[in-house]
């Protein structure tokens, strides 16, 4: 894990008060704009989930602009 850069990262902490914390880099925050971050636990493991992200296209999107 790479130490978080104050000048270069955005911390974000979970409002459930959970205390759960996710650091972004400045590229990621404008990709992620608008978009919320789920953390889930499943039988196959846990993992974060990206919902909602207003920048994703469909498959069905980009066969459009073909």
């Amino acid at each position: 894990m790479s130490a978080v850069s104050a000048e270069d990262d955005t911390v974000f902490e979970a409002s459930n008060g959970s205390g759960a914390k996710v650091v972004m880099d400045e590229p990621s925050l404008e990709l992620l704009k608008g978009s919320q971050v789920d953390f889930t636990t499943e039988l196959i493991g846990s993992q974060f989930k990206i919902v909602g992200n207003p920048a994703a296209t469909t498959l069905e999107a980009l066969a459009e602009d073909l």
